[in-house]
């Protein structure tokens, strides 16, 4: 959480920026360096990733991966192991994401030259079949105008050089395109710039309009709707573009940082609300004499902008509304010439706002370039640093990224010759050095299957609790008493259960247990659907089922029932309607709802509609100018499907038979429409709509 200024007026809301100097007496202790170089000589740049679990994987240019795994503290690095799926050694920027589910995924070029996603679980050791962009390119063409995001969802974006957009989706086994290619005049050397979080994205890139720079945009939503920015003009007096940023929140609202040559090196920042369609006006946040910047958000929209001061000062900022919240110092070196790393991240923030960044100045006499990380805790204003390397010529690449359990990663490379030295460097408890919380005792120990028992934890340090979970299910609620004593509401359960506190420094060995009270709990339906007729046989997987007296669907007795053993039953499921969950009485009590493992579902499965897309196309002949537009779409696998409807601007205008075609053709329609396409079952249920609009 940042500092907010909030209750200030805002006419006399003021930043004021105080100054320190870098000393060597701050002090960062815990780093491990590694040199990958020894283990991959070839690596020249290289994508780092940082999970919410701790995992942390490099993919180097050669393809080649190294692996940190999360768990018991660990900083070593193992690997390389190559991807081996008949890829290119090419100059595309490696890129390799994370998500929430630990799965990896691998942005990579193969043999043909076209880009491919390669997907991992982090804990396996094959790589799955590549999905592959369709499309060839030369070498030239990957770097720098080639660019890909992913959300912690597992959602990818990516922009090609011809600036043609794709989309990717964690269980989708084919990219999307979702724009087609421009005919814009691209500005060399600045890359495009992707904002992604959850569902929404935000691409940008600038282009010349005659001699002018202009901002281009497409807002992205993963359920299928692209949008088109209006594009926006430079600041008057620009002749050269240094570098530009784009971020956006999980509500769509996004920001940029740009830094470019009007009359002096100066950074602007410009905000684009989620229901607008033009970006604010440029808002100068710098003197003349700014070099460089970068901004971050974090997953609770929280955003932070640094930019370069003058010779040696690095400025920082909160932004809130498109507006500067100030809260740090500035951060002033010894050195000169200081500027970010040119890595993905060199800013990163967590959901606490605890903040690092990695710089490099330098000095002149002798040449002597230094990497510096900085650091800031969340509502501190100080910034402490710890110099990472120093007597170098140069850092020609260097990546940063800081977790919400305050693990930090850096990556970086040192002036050599054509494979300079590569780095790895890890801090598992940056801000702190207190101690890992530990659990003493609970009371009371034990309670009913269904939950709702008010506890108490006693142990120690556990002022910065985030989590506190029963088994692996969280508890419903808990209160930081003290730093010796936590209140917590127990979850449903069964069984005796390890009771887990865990704080940014990480968990409490596991001391305590609590037990439930023995009661019948449902684990799992087979199957979990069916007709709303009811008459089919369900099988409930569970534990104290002996003596069953009633099962339930919602509030509807089952037709019949038979106890196989104490963990299995059969029944056979009522008529109803909508999703319920099956209750087990016994004389021990009432399983609670455990959802989803208990929820039956009436209804087959709801049809999904497969690559829904859409073209304008314009014959003109003789006299006459022919305007169609021609919506296709692939047969659904799902074989309760009944047939197809299309929608125009929400009206049905036709039902497609199963058999198709798949195909439907407009007519005469002119300006900006919106079609849908819905599958339909048996039983009338239907998908959610995919939508594609199309403007002639």
């Amino acid at each position: 959480m940042f500092f907010s200024l909030k209750y200030l007026p805002t006419s006399i809301l003021k930043i004021v920026f105080f100054a320190f100097l870098l000393n060597c007496h701050f002090v960062l202790a815990n780093w491990e360096i590694k040199d990958l170089s020894t283990l991959d000589p070839f690596i020249s740049n290289a994508s780092l990733t940082l999970g919410h679990n701790n995992n942390a994987t490099i993919l180097s240019n050669g393809k080649e991966v190294f692996k940190q795994e999360g768990e018991n503290n660990n900083t070593n690095w193992t690997g390389p192991s190559n991807i081996n799926h008949n890829l290119s050694f090419s100059n595309l920027n490696p890129a390799i994401f994370t998500d929430n589910s630990n799965q990896l995924t691998a942005i990579v070029v193969n043999s043909e030259g076209k880009i491919a996603a390669i997907k991992q679980n982090f804990d396996d050791t094959i790589w799955k079949k590549p999905i592959v962009i369709n499309k060839v390119l030369t070498l030239s063409q990957f770097d720098p105008q080639t660019k890909f995001n992913s959300s912690s969802s597992g959602n990818i974006v990516g922009i090609l050089p011809d600036h043609s957009i794709y989309a990717l989706t964690p269980d989708s086994d084919e990219w999307k395109e979702i724009q087609i290619a421009q005919n814009d005049r691209k500005v060399e050397f600045i890359s495009p710039s992707i904002g992604i979080q959850e569902n929404q994205a935000i691409i940008a890139w600038p282009t010349l309009n005659g001699q002018s720079f202009v901002l281009n945009t497409r807002r992205y939503n993963f359920t299928n709707s692209i949008e088109t920015i209006n594009t926006k003009p430079y600041p008057n007096g620009t002749t050269q573009l240094r570098q530009l940023k784009v971020v956006i929140d999980a509500n769509g609202n996004s920001t940029l940082v740009t830094t470019v040559f009007a009359q002096g090196y100066k950074t602007y920042i410009s905000t684009l609300k989620t229901d607008q369609k033009e970006w604010s006006d440029f808002v100068q946040i710098s003197n003349n004499d700014s070099f460089s910047s970068d901004i971050a958000i974090n997953r609770n929209g929280e955003i932070m902008v640094m930019w370069k001061q003058g010779v040696n000062k690095i400025m920082a900022a909160n932004i809130t509304d498109g507006k500067l919240i100030q809260e740090s110092k500035s951060i002033v070196f010894s050195g000169v010439n200081v500027f970010f790393g040119n890595g993905k991240d060199t800013l990163s923030i967590n959901t606490h706002g605890d903040a690092v960044v990695i710089i490099q100045d330098s000095f002149t006499n002798p040449i002597n370039f230094r990497l510096i990380v900085c650091y800031k805790e969340a509502l501190k204003k100080e910034w402490k640093n710890k110099i990472l390397q120093e007597n170098s010529q140069n850092f020609p690449f260097s990546t940063i990224i800081l977790n919400d359990l305050q693990k930090v990663v850096a990556l970086w490379n040192r002036q050599g010759n054509s494979f300079p030295p590569f780095f790895a460097a890890t801090n598992l408890h940056l801000f702190q050095e207190e101690k890992l919380p530990t659990t003493d005792s609970i009371f009371p120990d034990s309670g009913p299957s269904q939950g709702g028992t008010e506890v108490i934890i006693t142990g120690s340090n556990f002022k910065n609790t985030i989590a506190v979970d029963f088994g692996s299910r969280p508890a419903l609620s808990f209160h930081i008493d003290s730093d010796t004593q936590i209140s917590a509401i127990t979850p449903i359960g069964t069984g005796t259960v390890q009771v887990s506190i865990t704080t940014k420094s990480g968990m409490a060995p596991l001391n305590a247990t609590f037990t439930y009270d023995p009661s019948p709990f449902v684990k799992g339906l087979t199957p979990s659907r069916g007709s709303k007729k009811g008459g089919n046989e369900v099988i409930i997987e569970g534990v104290f089922f002996n003596q069953t007296s009633k099962v339930t669907f919602g509030n509807k007795k089952a037709l019949s029932f038979r106890v196989n053993s104490d963990n299995n039953i059969t029944a056979v499921a009522p008529p109803g309607h909508g999703m319920v969950n099956v209750f087990v009485t016994t004389p021990l009590g009432t399983s609670p709802a455990n959802t989803p493992a208990d929820q039956y579902t009436y209804g087959n499965n709801q049809p999904s509609s497969m690559n829904f897309i859409g073209k304008t196309v314009k014959n003109i002949f003789a006299t006459q100018t022919v305007k169609l537009n021609h919506l296709t779409w692939r047969p659904s696998t799902d074989p309760n499907v009944a047939y197809y409807q299309v929608l125009r601007n929400g009206v049905n205008v036709a039902k497609v038979p199963l058999k198709g075609p798949f195909e439907y053709n407009d007519n005469k329609i002119k300006g900006k429409v919106a079609y849908e396409l819905i599958t339909v079952d048996s039983e009338g249920n239907k998908s959610v709509p995919l939508e594609v609009i199309l403007i002639n």
